[in-house]
């Protein structure tokens, strides 16, 4: 079971089915977005919920969590991780993309370092920095952070 964070209009989720995943669900704060996303034909399941807002969906619930363009200036806060990390299986993934300047200039760098001294997860990966929008936005680079489940 894999929970797309901040679905949008679903286009995270057809990449992950194109992959050959098929037990995928979507959250977003949007119920327009979330609309879309469920015409893709692709979700098991939509839920409407806003990161840094307890989510309404039981602890342990997926094996994997994406969220692609989630953490960023005015986005989510970095209070996210947190269900993030209660709404995933130990031993489960969460794999997420952060804006490198936001990573520089806000509290994420310390929060996702409170959780690994917490135990709560183990740092698997993180990727080179990549353009997201190379066209609309070649200044703006991004990496990506694997990070497996121990506890939430």
């Amino acid at each position: 079971k894999i929970l797309d964070v901040g679905a949008g209009t679903g286009l995270a989720g057809v990449l992950l089915n194109r992959a050959g995943f098929r037990s995928l669900y979507a959250l977003d704060m949007s119920r327009g977005m979330l609309d879309e996303a469920e015409k893709k034909g692709i979700y098991r399941e939509l839920y409407e919920g806003t990161l840094g807002e307890r989510i309404e969906l039981e602890t342990q619930s997926f094996d994997a969590i994406v969220a692609a363009g989630v953490f960023g200036p005015r986005q989510a806060p970095s209070s996210g991780f947190s269900e993030l990390i209660r709404l995933t299986r130990p031993n489960g993934v969460l794999v997420f993309s952060i804006q490198l300047q936001h990573y520089k200039e806000s509290d994420i760098r310390q929060v996702l370092d409170s959780h690994t001294r917490a135990g709560r997860w183990i740092l698997e990966k993180v990727s080179e920095s990549f353009q997201g929008l190379p066209r609309a936005e070649p200044d703006i680079l991004y990496r990506i952070w694997v990070y497996r489940v121990v506890k939430n």
